[in-house]
């Protein structure tokens, strides 16, 4: 967000611009994020001993 602000203040490009640079800026980072999230949530449940529920261990 504060990049985009930047940008913005700095430059003064139009809207297409902004949609032409933030729209794959926000998918990729998104993606990454959910990567990063899912890796954490694995290490976790491992690290905790996670087990289906009902299940006795």
């Amino acid at each position: 967000m504060a990049m985009a602000i930047v940008l913005e203040l700095t430059v003064h490009p139009p809207l297409w611009v902004h949609l032409l640079i933030w729209l794959p800026v926000t998918f990729a980072g998104v993606i990454g994020s959910l990567r990063l999230a899912k890796a954490a949530l694995l290490a976790a449940e491992y690290r905790n001993r996670a087990a289906e529920a009902g299940r006795d261990r």
